[in-house]
């Protein structure tokens, strides 16, 4: 085996090891912020973060344009062409997010009168405030380097998860 190839093979190996760990801590993460959540909210509150983060998963998830996939597989002599067009579009789509939440907090503020939600959790004031504080973070990630984006390129999975 060459060297060159034995090299991408231990690159390989680092990478995986360190995906499957980012996930792990990720998953073990999640299920330890939603146990601390449980104890110290009471359960209306609970239940708006969980619509809160519902909302803010299902955005991401249906504005996800590939932008990480398409700096991985491009090649080396786009890079340079592609990388600030995908910081436009991520801001871009952090702006529209932030404005589609802005609308859903305005209009959960505008929900209390109607009389098929009174009593519900959708009925809380404190959902439309969740919603303006959490509406901040697409904005903000929106100003994210792409160049994150190429350390998965690289196989350099310790730097991107640390």
């Amino acid at each position: 085996m060459s060297a060159n190839r034995k090299n991408l093979s231990q690159n390989v190996k680092s990478a995986t090891i360190w995906l499957v760990l980012a996930s792990f801590s990720s998953q073990f993460l999640r299920l330890l912020s939603n146990l601390i959540l449980t104890r110290l909210l009471v359960p209306e509150y609970f239940g708006v973060m969980s619509i809160v983060i519902l909302i803010w998963t299902g955005l991401n998830l249906l504005t996800d344009a590939g932008l990480q996939q398409s700096v991985v597989k491009s090649s080396a002599e786009n890079l340079n062409k592609i990388l600030p067009t995908i910081f436009s579009i991520q801001l871009v789509r952090g702006f529209g997010i932030f404005l589609v939440v802005l609308l859903m907090a305005y209009l959960s503020t505008q929900i209390y009168s109607m009389s098929f939600v009174a009593g519900t959790i959708y009925s809380l004031p404190e959902l439309s405030m969740a919603l303006l504080i959490i509406s901040i973070a697409p904005l903000l990630a929106g100003f994210q380097s792409p160049g994150i984006y190429l350390l998965q390129r690289k196989f350099q999975q310790k730097k991107y998860f640390l």
